[in-house]
């Protein structure tokens, strides 16, 4: 085994040569409630405990557990630190001398120290930035151990889902619900268990197109203002998590907002919504744009951002048909309805990724949409008259799902 300082001389004729900086794979992303998976056994890296009893202090050791229990990481540009989603004063560290078969452990976040920054590699491995230990899934779990070539144990996914307002040709803005698997990979999208809502007045859940299993939640367990809102396994109604995910909304037709049931918390869209926007709560102002959402008529069920010409942003109550794949590519579900012209339903395959994958536009005939059981095409509450939804699902592995208090339902 050559020593560690050798090993620094050698670096470039490993295939670590040509980094991708983690921050720098989309310099403008936000990786955030990200699993980070191995490729040997399929566990995911956790803060010891999993989401139901880490303990988030310096020094908890970071283990491999079933992806269903692990917390989840996020990773933010200009730094390379991998950071635990929602205690975000915590990075990955992986000590003062990384070796071979060398523990993990979270600790207090110091953006550009070296045993907590990190880089993806171009043939899948996450390593120490200027360092040779790649994480590494070893017999007893997460390590760090010298990057070599064609180390299945090295390699990695991490997978996420995000709600963000994305254009159309029209310039629209739209709602869209992504799983977005970075490293390739793409296995099914497991499903969590459906819950009723609470009676009359005590709130709703708000589901993408298609996932009764999955609800618009606040992050955080206790939202506040500012708190995030992106998309969890839902919560029975007796789980105090689910109280995050239960919203007051107008009835169909009507125009309000959209509030966390019992609070002053509403469903903002920010000052300026577009392209890459995310969705936040904040303090509710009765007629404030941005909080003010148009509920579709009849059983469209969708919610749009009111008074804003051409900046409609739309997601789904479901009243789902199943999702459908392509034969190129089964692991995507992605439908956009558009103008409907001569019963004609254009999907929209794989839009909405900006790399490496390109949207390609597939039109079916409406007798083949009836027998994919897609809507037909309808008039809406929409004042140029089309019917507009997109659900996207993209190469996909484990929802989005907050490290603290957001874990999938057993």
């Amino acid at each position: 085994m050559l020593a560690l300082a050798a090993l620094v001389a050698i670096l470039p004729a490993l295939t670590l040569a040509k980094p991708v900086d983690l921050a720098q794979r989309n310099p403008s992303k936000r990786y955030t409630g990200v699993l980070i998976k191995a490729n040997r056994d399929g566990l995911c890296i956790s803060v010891n405990g999993g989401t139901q009893k880490a303990v988030y202090a310096d020094g908890t050791a970071v283990v491999s557990i079933p992806c269903s229990q692990a917390t989840t990481w996020d990773i933010n540009p200009g730094s390379g630190s991998v950071l635990v989603s929602g205690h975000n004063g915590f990075a990955l560290d992986a000590g003062t001398n990384p070796t071979n078969n060398g523990p993990l452990k979270i600790w207090t976040s110091y953006p550009g120290l070296m045993q907590q920054t990190w880089y993806y590699t171009g043939d899948d491995r996450i390593a120490i930035t200027g360092g040779t230990q790649c994480l590494d899934e070893g017999p007893n779990g997460i390590q760090t151990y010298q990057c070599t070539t064609g180390n299945t144990n090295q390699t990695r996914a991490h997978y996420h889902l995000e709600l963000r307002l994305l254009p159309n040709r029209d310039l629209d803005q739209f709602l869209f619900l992504r799983f977005v698997d970075s490293f390739g990979v793409t296995p099914n999208i497991p499903t969590g268990k459906v819950y009723p809502d609470p009676p009359v007045g005590g709130g709703q859940r708000l589901h993408p197109y298609g996932r009764d299993d999955l609800c618009l939640s606040a992050l955080g367990g206790a939202p506040q203002v500012g708190s995030e809102v992106e998309i969890t396994y839902c919560f029975d109604n007796n789980d105090p998590n689910s109280k995050a995910q239960l919203w007051d909304v107008p009835a169909k037709g009507a125009t309000g907002p959209v509030r966390i049931i019992n609070t002053d918390l509403c469903l903002d869209a920010g000052n300026n919504p577009g392209n890459g926007s995310g969705l936040k709560v904040w303090t509710c102002y009765d007629g404030l744009i941005q909080q003010t959402w148009k509920r579709g008529a009849g059983n469209s069920n969708t919610f749009g951002l009111s008074n804003v010409p051409r900046r409609r942003a739309r997601f789904h109550r479901p009243e789902p048909p199943p999702l459908f794949g392509t034969r190129e590519r089964p692991d995507l579900a992605v439908l956009e309805q558009r103008r409907c012209p001569a019963g004609v339903l254009h999907a929209i395959v794989g839009a909405g990724h900006p790399e490496p994958y390109h949207a390609t536009t597939t039109t079916i005939p409406i007798t083949t949409a009836r027998s994919l059981a897609l809507p037909r095409c309808a008039s809406t509450d929409m004042s140029d008259g089309e019917e507009r939804a997109r659900t996207t699902l993209r190469r996909s592995k484990i929802p989005r799902i907050d490290a603290r208090t957001m874990t999938r339902p057993h």
